[in-house]
């Protein structure tokens, strides 16, 4: 890039997740691995930051279309003119951003997700595409960008886990309908929930599904190199989803689950560390 996206910047300030993971990138892929998390938050936030459905969908199209005058050298926004360098220099295909885009509109308005199986694809669909930026941005081979687009959507699901009271009070609801009905539960009824054994016997079998996925999908790649702060951000999130289990689910609708910045460090210094020396990444969540 000619002018060099910040870092850190607002969407990566010192004590975050995303800071941390970047931070122990080689220092000439931070730029475009900021942009790409810049990005990727700027768009996903649209369904939250606009109360207003019309006014989101108006604005998710001027990105969409933002990003495709981006290809032509023709965007406005900062943002924008630097993903048309990002796109140049990993020679993106013309639709490549196309189901991103599609899966953040249909969180605008009601949520309409019926199975587990639609909310597998939906966070396939979004949090996929940040992840194969950061392994296109760290040199990753295809087998490597297949890894990488599991661990995106593990990282989509663990929000939608750690953020369903912040959700459910903007009466957004990702738990599949089907599951509710089995469980004989209403997205409002969730939010009021007396008993945390109800959101356990609901919650349990998502998120241990999802740790088992995710300790499968580490232990297959071949080489971790290109995807250092990918598995770091997981490393994590996987610690997140231990915390709000051992705690037996009683204060997730009532407030966010975090790690402290010295947690992140730590998480994010073992996990590289393990990257440099072979080991297996998916134990670094262990301190």
């Amino acid at each position: 890039m000619t002018d060099r996206y910040p870092f850190p910047d607002e969407f990566s300030p010192i004590g975050s997740s995303a800071y941390y993971a970047i931070r122990f990138a080689p220092p000439g892929r931070r730029s475009f691995l900021s942009l790409a998390n810049a990005f990727y938050r700027t768009v996903r936030n649209i369904p939250v930051t606009c109360s207003d459905p019309g006014v989101a969908a108006e604005k998710l199209n001027w990105w969409r279309l933002e990003i495709e005058r981006s290809r032509e050298s023709r965007a406005q926004h900062p943002m924008a003119i630097s993903m048309g360098a990002l796109q140049t220099q990993y020679s993106l295909p013309t639709h490549y951003f196309e189901p991103f885009f599609r899966a953040v509109g249909q969180e605008i308005g009601t949520i309409e997700i019926e199975s587990d199986n639609d909310l597998e694809r939906h966070c396939r669909d979004t949090g996929a595409l940040f992840a194969d930026l950061n392994a296109l941005i760290g040199g990753s081979d295809e087998a490597q960008r297949r890894s990488a687009r599991e661990l995106g959507s593990f990282l989509r699901m663990v929000e939608i886990i750690r953020d369903l009271g912040f959700d459910l009070r903007r009466n957004r609801c990702f738990i599949p309908a089907e599951r509710l009905r089995q469980h004989q539960l209403s997205p409002a009824q969730l939010l009021h929930i007396e008993e945390s054994e109800q959101l356990q016997s609901l919650l349990c079998s998502i998120t241990g599904f999802q740790r088992r996925h995710y300790q499968k999908t580490v232990q297959a790649i071949h080489r971790r190199d290109g995807l250092g702060p990918l598995l770091s951000l997981t490393a994590m999130a996987e610690q997140v989803l231990r915390i709000i289990d051992a705690d037996g689910y009683r204060r997730l609708v009532h407030q966010r689950t975090s790690l402290t910045p010295l947690h992140k460090l730590w998480i994010s210094w073992r996990c590289q560390r393990r990257i440099r020396s072979g080991r297996n990444t998916s134990r670094s969540t262990n301190v």
